[in-house]
């Protein structure tokens, strides 16, 4: 009995040490102080920057979750003290996301935006789907810890335009079509957007959400544009047994207006 206990002992280690060398540990957060205790009123021994290499880290206090748990690490032959959320994971160096989301202007200025990789509420990992240069903007995607925003980003002078998801390019190139389906995790709105791309701006022209207070009821995914002024997509709703229905739709503009 007591060699099988230690050969648990021995294996258990074993595993122990396997696991925690399949991660690799670093700095989630820009410029995260390091502190002599688990407290921010401690002396701050070091300035860290993202994307360090985190060499050890053990836990020390939990209060009110993970956000306010405190982990004791060793980085570059310092010890000191920082919150669980400035941890981050990966299995290679490689992984580790980049800190900024990088776009240039067509002025040559760029814009940057943040990517926040540790897991709470401040979560947030930006991926460039596309850039048009016909339209004048970048589409790009906002991953969070559940669901995502979709923007556009003007080349010309940064600003940023939420849409449902990724756009539809109209044949004439000044006209977008948006549709978003998220029948099922619900994370994000469904419905349809059109735009119009005036002075670098897009202008929204038509809009119909198919959610209500308990949720989505129905959503549009599969669009084209027939024409300049015509548009077809399919309508997806769920029934009372949750079974998944389907039909097309057709919109019009008609005198500037557009309508099914």
């Amino acid at each position: 009995m007591k060699i099988l206990l230690i050969t648990a002992i021995i294996l258990f280690s074993f595993v122990q040490c396997i696991y925690s060398n399949e991660l690799i540990n670093f700095v989630a957060g820009p410029k995260v102080n390091l502190y002599s205790e688990s407290s921010e009123a401690s002396k701050i021994i070091s300035q860290l920057e993202y994307g360090q290499i985190i060499d050890s880290y053990e836990t020390i206090l939990i209060r009110d979750g993970l956000i306010d748990q405190w982990i004791k690490i060793e980085i570059n032959n310092m010890e000191g003290f920082i919150l669980y959320k400035y941890l981050g994971e990966v299995t290679k160096i490689e992984e580790i996301p980049p800190l900024y989301l990088t776009l240039k202007l067509i002025n040559g200025d760029t814009v940057k935006l943040q990517n926040e990789p540790y897991a709470n509420d401040s979560y947030r990992i930006y991926e460039l789907l596309s850039y048009n240069k016909d339209i004048g903007f970048y589409v790009v995607k906002q991953y969070l810890y559940e669901g995502y925003y979709t923007f556009l980003v003007s080349d010309i002078d940064g600003k940023k335009y939420q849409i449902l998801d990724e756009p539809i390019i109209s044949p004439d190139k000044k006209q977008l079509l948006v549709l978003s389906s998220d029948l099922y995790a619900q994370y994000n709105d469904s419905g349809v957007e059109i735009y119009s791309i005036e002075n670098n701006v897009p202008v929204i022209k038509y809009k119909k959400m198919g959610n209500n207070e308990s949720g989505p009821t129905w959503g549009a995914k599969n669009g084209k544009w027939i024409s300049n002024s015509e548009i077809e997509f399919t309508k997806e709703t769920l029934s009372d047994e949750g079974k998944e229905e389907e039909s097309q739709v057709k919109l019009k503009k008609i005198n500037g207006k557009w309508a099914e």
